[in-house]
């Protein structure tokens, strides 16, 4: 009886090692952080990546997902909030003619436009009705 051994080159094992202590410490740093942990976010990064969820290659996505875990573990992640959206919008509509930049702030702030489309995608629609007196 000729019986086969398959064996890993000795890079193969050690990769193969670093590879399952890596994961059995993700999966202990996960099960011991709160959902809302850098951690937790990063499990869900990577399971969105890995189902194909994102608008971006495998790679990318997960090259992504390592980036924001670093920068979120160095308190580096900032959340930007509405003051600041607002402020960019201004900022893109004073860039426009005199005529347009009211029409421009109006769309921007008026909660019952409707947007379509995303950034991934190329860039986000919005679009409103203005009535213009007679």
């Amino acid at each position: 009886m000729n019986r086969q051994k398959h064996i890993l080159p000795r890079s193969a094992s050690i990769v193969l090692a670093l590879g399952l202590g890596l994961a059995s410490a993700s999966a202990l740093a996960a099960g011991s952080h709160s959902t809302n942990s850098p951690e937790a976010q990063y499990q869900r990064d990577m399971a969105a990546c890995k189902a194909g969820q994102t608008q971006e290659s495998k790679a990318t996505c997960e090259r992504e997902a390592g980036a924001a875990l670093q920068a979120a573990r160095h308190n580096q992640l900032v959340s930007d909030s509405n003051s600041t959206y607002q402020e960019d919008a201004t900022r893109r509509c004073m860039s426009l003619p005199a005529g347009q930049r009211q029409d421009c702030m109006t769309l921007m702030s008026d909660p019952n436009a409707t947007t379509k489309g995303s950034v991934n995608g190329g860039g986000i629609i919005r679009e409103t009705t203005i009535t213009i007196p007679g």
